[in-house]
């Protein structure tokens, strides 16, 4: 009986240690990342980042799944989701509809 609560505190303890690495390993902090720096494609062609150029490819259909308020539902056409990010990727020189 001595050897059982013996064997089980062991592996409570080895149980506890282990959980305790694994949680202390799960993410940084913020400290630790480091922050990136997104451009807008127009902003990565106006920086010289890319070179200036006209999107000349095949035409790419973009289709957004969703529901009333990804339709838009209650707003302007011109002001819905789809139409705000066709207008954002033609801006940022995409070929898109």
């Amino acid at each position: 009986m001595n050897v059982l609560r013996l064997n089980f505190q062991r592996l409570f303890g080895i149980a506890s240690l282990l959980l305790l690495l694994l949680l202390s390993a799960c993410g940084a902090s913020e400290e630790e990342v480091a922050p990136t720096a997104t451009l807008s494609r127009s902003e990565e062609v106006a920086s010289g980042a890319v070179a200036s150029e006209t999107v000349t490819g095949e035409l790419i259909t973009i289709v957004a799944m969703g529901d009333s308020l990804t339709e838009g539902l209650g707003v302007d056409l011109e002001n819905a989701y789809p139409a705000q990010l066709e207008r954002k990727l033609l801006s940022d020189g995409y070929n898109v509809r």
